[in-house]
């Protein structure tokens, strides 16, 4: 995903945020959260009078083009547009959609200051991962373009723990009944991901080396967390697993990847959205 204040993310079924809203997961905060700071929960409903004098003549309205937009245009691996995709930004309180439409566009006129969720989401079975990330809204427009990669068929979950490939370098070691489903959702019998070509910026983090998708999305770890190992060289020390939290809306530090002959290990406490940083 390209994010232009200015943006880009990259992206597998999601299930209704109605459904969502009733889990919990767990993840990172990245600075001091300045969410509902003057912010407005209400939508927008038309023009409203913004000049200063008592006489009866308006000299200044306010319409929705002075509220923050957030748009993009979704594209799929070989870069064209997507028709008919759910994009989401669910907030502290509130909870915004939109449809891709011929061209891939779509558009929010958003009146709040907030941290916000942002979710691309494929539909079951068109073979395109789910992307998320985690954008402030402010006073300004925020572009978000969004490249959705194909997902790998799906690996069946192992009556024993096995190591699992989730994209590119990322392994995953789990067995069946590994994954608690959020509710109403069935449980997962098979795990994939998708190393994002364009990965989503990651407020907080002095370099991001890598993003990850993980399907099935959302779904936590029965367990206290999933082992998790990155393979080869990054050329850094000091490395870091962030993912994207959905309840809070911050992307959340799982702390320092440990160095091992097979590669950085690691633990992580749900799928959604991961990514590798580096601090400094």
């Amino acid at each position: 995903m390209l994010l232009k204040k200015n943006a880009h993310l990259s992206s597998s079924g999601l299930p209704t945020w109605t459904m969502l809203f009733a889990m919990t997961i767990a993840l990172f905060a990245c600075k001091p959260d300045p969410r509902g700071a003057n912010g407005s929960n209400q939508p927008n409903y038309g023009t409203a009078e913004t000049d200063s004098d008592s006489d009866a003549t308006t000299d200044t309205d306010a319409t929705s083009e002075d509220f923050p937009r957030v748009s993009g245009i979704v594209t799929d691996a070989d870069g064209e547009p997507i028709e008919d995709l759910l994009v989401y930004l669910i907030g502290s309180d509130l909870e915004y959609s939109a449809r891709t439409d011929a061209d891939g566009r779509y558009e929010f006129d958003i009146r709040r200051t907030d941290w916000m969720y942002f979710s691309v989401t494929a539909p079951d079975g068109s073979g395109l991962a789910t992307a998320s990330t985690v954008v402030y809204l402010d006073d300004e427009d925020l572009e978000i373009d969004v490249q959705l990669p194909n997902l790998p068929a799906g690996v069946p979950l192992a009556v024993d723990p096995t190591e699992v490939a989730l994209g590119d370098r990322l392994f995953a070691t789990l067995a069946e009944g590994d994954l608690n489903p959020p509710i109403f959702v069935a449980p997962a019998d098979s795990i994939a991901g998708v190393k994002a070509p364009i990965h989503p910026p990651v407020d907080g983090a002095f370099s991001t080396l890598a993003v990850w998708y993980l399907d099935p999305h959302l779904h936590e770890a029965s367990d206290a967390s999933i082992p998790v190992r990155i393979s080869g060289d990054w050329g850094l020390t000091g490395l870091r697993l962030w993912q994207v939290d959905f309840p809070s809306r911050t992307w959340v530090d799982l702390g320092p990847l440990t160095e091992t002959p097979n590669g950085l290990v690691g633990e992580i406490p749900m799928f959604d959205t991961l990514a590798l940083v580096a601090l400094q």
